[in-house]
């Protein structure tokens, strides 16, 4: 998964024109993977399909 996950990362990272440094990509990849992998704890909560309307909000 890590050449996978770099390849993604260097693709993205050259398309928004940020260098990613060679002695950072080790970490940069660790840290994006467990982002993946809390972003998968979140989609696994069911939600229902229908939002409340909040035009009448009043702090």
């Amino acid at each position: 998964m890590a050449a996978k996950s770099l390849d993604a990362i260097l693709e993205v990272a050259a398309l928004l024109r940020i260098p990613v440094a060679e002695a950072y990509r080790e970490g940069v990849v660790a840290n994006y993977e467990r982002l993946l992998e809390q972003a998968a704890l979140v989609m696994a909560v069911a939600t229902p399909n229908t939002v409340d309307d909040l035009s009448d909000f009043q702090p």
